[in-house]
């Protein structure tokens, strides 16, 4: 396939697919689909730990399609389609079609994604979604002459944070590794930047006055990162754990890059633009 729009229906068929594929699963909800379905029923500026942008879409979506699992499969599948849209989107920029298509594939290396985010995730889902278009506006604000693109840049960040706390680290991450890129930090007007605050920081407000009001219900779950035993040998265990775990979702990813690189044939320019805004970030 040579084409855009061709690889852009190959994705929405697949998507479209795995959510009707979704209900024949089973009647049973998983666990972050269990809390979707009994917060998402009203709309509130904040309902717990998470941030409330997930539970603001599927209220949406619960109004569209009903209270059902089938919005719930929905909802995660056109999120994780925008996703891979956003990744297409985002290489499209600089690559030709099938390297791009093959960039948005990779996210199939990860079984977080490929398995895990198709049937249970919901956060995590859109936290994705969220960084790729972030991505992608980043590059088309700094490549456009256009003004416009600065509230859509605080848009994107705002509702970024407002998709899962670990938006945070991306986007500082981000921050940095375009500052540090001397022509992409000059295509930046600071006035525009300004702009994009605000915007960021409008759509912020309602939610941050929620979490001021609620400490106690919005910090509910921060024991989770605390060990419940003390000294030093837990924190060790737990550490070792979290590498093990990370290391074994990138283990996949790591054999196809492996294959690729000792591939005969051209290999990929890692020193362009993109691969030094993406390896920096990263």
């Amino acid at each position: 396939m040579t084409r855009d729009r061709d690889w852009l229906l190959l994705f929405a068929v697949y998507f479209a697919f795995h959510a009707v594929w979704r209900l024949a699963l089973g009647p049973s909800l998983e666990l972050d689909e269990a809390e979707a379905m009994y917060f998402a029923r009203a709309f509130h500026w904040g309902y717990g730990p998470q941030p409330p942008l997930h539970f603001w879409l599927q209220n949406v979506a619960f109004g569209l399609i009903g209270e059902t699992r089938f919005a719930l499969a929905a909802l995660r599948t056109l999120l994780l389609g925008l996703a891979v849209t956003g990744i297409f989107t985002l290489f499209r920029q600089d690559c030709g079609v099938r390297q791009s298509a093959a960039a948005a594939l990779s996210l199939g290396t990860i079984p977080q994604i490929v398995w895990t985010g198709q049937i249970a995730l919901t956060h995590s889902i859109l936290l994705l979604c969220m960084i790729a278009w972030t991505l992608v506006v980043v590059r088309r604000t700094a490549a456009s002459d256009r003004f416009a693109w600065y509230p859509v840049l605080g848009a994107v960040a705002g509702f970024g944070v407002l998709s899962k706390p670990n938006y945070f680290f991306f986007l500082a991450s981000l921050a940095l590794a375009v500052v540090t890129m001397p022509a992409l930090r000059r295509a930046f007007r600071p006035r525009g930047l300004l702009v994009a605050l605000a915007v960021a920081l409008a759509i912020l407000a309602a939610p941050a006055w929620w979490i001021w009001s609620h400490p106690v219900l919005a910090a509910s779950s921060a024991d989770m990162f605390q060990t419940r035993a003390g000294g030093a040998v837990p924190g060790l265990i737990a550490a070792a754990g979290f590498l093990a775990e990370f290391f074994w979702l990138c283990a996949v990813v790591m054999v196809v890059f492996l294959i690729f690189w000792r591939a005969p044939g051209r290999r990929p320019d890692w020193r362009g633009p993109l691969a030094t805004l993406l390896a920096r970030t990263g």
